[in-house]
């Protein structure tokens, strides 16, 4: 109306538009392929694409799965190191009470020559024991002696 553009759309003497012909065949990576056969591929490459990513979703489930089981797995074997730990402790002081080391049988009182002959080393007594059936065990009479002065 007022510039014009309508009038000339509804005009009737338009040509004719004709749509470009499709090619029917089509090149992809050197080979040519029929448009149809490439429509026909379509749905079929849908497909492929929909079960790679369920394999995907599958495949990441069990990796975090395992994931899961190792550092559980991890967590139980710290633990049982410790356990392990432990008990070779508790092994170690009940194999030293029925047999001593070779080291606790050495005189440290006696010297053998050398730069530090004759030099005396203070040493300490616990005056607990450590083992409570021998302490209980023994009864030990004391007798007290009167001194002279």
């Amino acid at each position: 109306m007022g510039n014009g553009a309508s009038s000339a759309a509804c005009s009737t003497t338009q040509p004719h538009l004709q749509s470009p012909q499709l090619p029917q065949q089509i090149v992809v990576d050197g080979e040519t392929l029929e448009l149809s056969r490439v429509r026909s591929l379509i749905p079929e490459l849908r497909a492929d694409v929909r079960r790679q990513r369920d394999l995907l979703a599958r495949y990441e489930t069990e990796r975090v799965e395992h994931q899961t089981a190792l550092r559980e797995r991890d967590d139980e074997v710290g633990r049982l190191r410790a356990e392990v730990d432990k008990l070779k402790s508790v092994l170690a002081q009940t194999a030293h009470k029925e047999r001593p080391d070779l080291l606790s049988t050495i005189d440290e009182g006696a010297t053998v020559g050398g730069p530090d002959a004759g030099r005396n080393k203070k040493q300490g007594v616990s005056g607990e024991s450590s083992d409570k059936q021998a302490r209980q065990a023994v009864h030990i009479e004391l007798r007290r002696i009167q001194k002279e002065f």
